[in-house]
């Protein structure tokens, strides 16, 4: 009876030591990594934590999303979780439709969705535009286009060829706009009137190029960046102007830097 006793007392320590050891830590000995997890389980609903962590992948925290969620996708024909999320973020409804997506974005060179869902709702024209654009702020191409001209402006030396053939385009397409912006508006003629003086400068200079083939190219190919940049940043420029009565970037480079009209148009004159 004795050894009964000893027996039944150990017993009992030992169970005493087990159910403090599960209250303490009952989420270890439940397959959970920690308390909060099991706690966030049993809030919502999880009988399991497998279960638990597969729908907290895919943004759900309840049982009852899990399971409607879980409807939806072998409604839609998928069988991952995470595709499946990621296509109803895009809009995206069928497993076909999802396929046909990631073919084509694979053709384009893109391996993020949400990326070059983007990009085919853009006017960007390659996965480079769309990722340039990104990298220099540009909404649009036409925006991206003048923002990579007047990145390559700036380090053109002032007073080189390509330097004069940038800003004869920029400063004819700027005089292009407040024509068209403001017509006889007496404070727009004045401003036509400098860009009149400043296209006859550029103008000039242009004028006197001489060089061969590859040099024509480049020269042309500076000279439609000018007309970019123009086109993108010269309204920006007026909104500045208007309001502070200053000018920045690359019409303000071409602005300070005019060439003098050369002697032997100055002859002629």
């Amino acid at each position: 009876m004795k050894n009964l006793r000893i027996i039944l007392i150990a017993s009992v320590c030992i169970f005493s030591v087990i159910l403090i050891a599960w209250v303490k830590e009952g989420y270890r000995l439940s397959g959970y990594d920690t308390k909060a997890q099991m706690e966030a389980a049993e809030i919502g609903g999880f009988s399991d934590k497998d279960t638990f962590l597969a729908a907290k992948k895919v943004e759900i925290s309840t049982a009852e999303e899990w399971e409607r969620f879980l409807a939806d996708m072998q409604k839609a024909g998928f069988g991952e979780p995470e595709d499946f999320l990621t296509a109803r973020k895009l809009g995206i409804s069928t497993l076909n439709e999802w396929t046909d997506f990631n073919s084509s974005m694979a053709k384009a060179g893109f391996e993020n969705p949400k990326d070059y869902k983007e990009f085919r709702g853009s006017s960007f024209q390659s996965r480079t535009e769309f990722y340039e654009a990104r990298r220099l702020g540009a909404s649009n191409r036409i925006q991206l286009l003048g923002k990579l001209a007047d990145e390559k402006f700036q380090d053109i030396e002032i007073g080189s060829d390509e330097f004069i053939g940038f800003c004869s385009m920029y400063i004819a397409k700027a005089y292009e706009i407040i024509k068209q912006k403001y017509g006889n508006n007496e404070s727009a003629n004045q401003a036509l009137g400098i860009l009149t003086i400043m296209m006859f400068r550029y103008g000039g200079n242009l004028a006197t190029f001489t060089g061969n083939s590859d040099q024509g190219k480049e020269l042309a190919a500076w000279m439609d960046m000018g007309e970019k940049s123009a086109v993108a940043s010269f309204e920006d420029e007026l909104n500045n102007i208007q309001k502070t009565g200053s000018v920045s970037g690359s019409f303000k480079k071409c602005m300070e830097n005019s060439p003098a009209v050369p002697n032997q148009i100055m002859k002629r004159l």
